[in-house]
């Protein structure tokens, strides 16, 4: 390995590291790619193996991170399936457990309805 991709591979890891969710993330690929094949046809198909892998809670618990079925449902959009590849399903559920630690700190105020009743409730409209 020569010294560049040395450097590379320490700055993935430093990257990674930074960010509980991509541990989370790796480690939530690999249940689900256990249970589904590419590709992946809606959020359901995820909110079952969510589901599958809970704790009593309802809660999937990996390291400091944590998700819940309801959480796919309602975070995930429609949209955004089917999901063809790994890469795809890397970004899906780094959506799903950022969004909920950015709403955790307030960088992420809540849903679109929600925001849309704040501003009629504050004589706007969004």
């Amino acid at each position: 390995m020569t010294s560049s991709e040395t450097g590379s591979a320490e700055l993935l890891w430093d990257v990674l590291a930074a960010n509980d969710s991509m541990h989370a993330v790796a480690r939530c690929v690999q249940l689900i790619e256990a249970r589904l094949d590419y590709p992946i046809g809606s959020r359901e198909d995820l909110v079952r193996v969510v589901r599958h892998n809970a704790s009593a809670d309802g809660h999937l618990r990996i390291d400091r991170c944590r998700i819940s079925a309801d959480r796919v449902r309602r975070g995930l959009p429609a949209r955004w399936f089917p999901v063809g590849s790994r890469q795809a399903l890397i970004s899906v559920l780094l959506a799903a457990f950022e969004g909920d630690r950015l709403r955790h700190i307030g960088l992420v105020t809540g849903t679109g309805a929600a925001r849309r009743q704040r501003g009629r409730s504050h004589g706007t409209a969004e």
